[in-house]
């Protein structure tokens, strides 16, 4: 039976000193087509290598990476330790263990994610509240990734994630403006396009947004079984077609 996997492409300036970079942590080369190359651990990680056209990787700003999760963390580190950037790294974070690396030209870039690092005092978190500008925050009522409970033991998108948000937003004087799209998943723009777009306008434009929806409304008055089809819907854009292709 075929194994369920996916195999990231990284496109890279330099193929050669590319793969002798993931040979160190392990891999090897399974398959040579010139300027694409496959590797692979043999234990379950696999990667293919293409060299880059002019302008798709530009040093110092390239957002490609990989995750690679390995059962001992250190020994994989210690292959290339002397290539990374963050001090005392990588090592073991409180939400993933993970590596991201990355190659732009000939410098080499390979640092462990620490934005979240709960020891860090320059954490993500903890600078939230320093936020000024207003804050449109938006889900849909179908999120199927957030919380990621088996990344950080959250289990409850409201009770977990957006409630103690807005509270502390609020206490620091900046309270979101929250609204929650329903029947919507995670991709609220293809999910809900029209309102979306125009609740993104009204936000960029008047610093205000109609938190209601039809169908919100009718599920406050009715209950949550109401059914979709008794909402009204809102009113497209002119002209023809204005989001063919994006609601999936």
């Amino acid at each position: 039976m075929l194994e369920h996997r996916t195999t990231p492409i990284l496109a890279c300036n330099d193929l050669a000193a590319t793969q002798a970079f993931y040979e160190r942590l392990g891999f090897f080369v399974t398959g040579d087509h010139g300027d694409y190359r496959i590797l692979t651990d043999g234990k379950g990680w696999h990667l293919h290598l293409q060299s880059a056209e002019p302008g798709w990787v530009i040093p110092g700003r390239n957002a490609q990476g990989i995750y690679l999760y390995a059962e001992d963390v250190d020994a994989v580190a210690d292959r290339v330790r002397d290539l990374v950037i963050e001090p005392g790294a990588p090592h073991e974070k409180p939400w993933v263990i993970g590596y991201n690396n990355s190659f732009s030209g000939n410098a080499w870039r390979a640092a462990a994610l620490a934005e979240l690092q709960k020891d860090d005092p320059k954490n993500l978190y903890d600078r939230l509240t320093q936020i000024k500008v207003p804050i449109f925050l938006a889900f849909g009522d179908k999120e199927p990734f957030i919380p990621g409970t088996a990344f950080n033991g959250l289990k409850d998108l409201g009770r977990d994630i957006i409630t103690p948000f807005m509270t502390r937003m609020t206490l620091a004087g900046n309270r979101p403006i929250l609204k929650i799209y329903p029947n919507t998943g995670h991709f609220i723009h293809t999910d809900n396009p029209v309102e979306y777009a125009a609740d993104v306008t009204d936000f960029v434009t008047t610093g205000n947004v109609d938190t209601s929806s039809p169908l919100a409304t009718d599920r406050l008055i009715n209950g949550a079984t109401a059914s979709a089809s008794a909402a009204p819907v809102p009113p497209s854009p002119p002209g023809t077609s204005p989001t063919v292709g994006l609601n999936k």
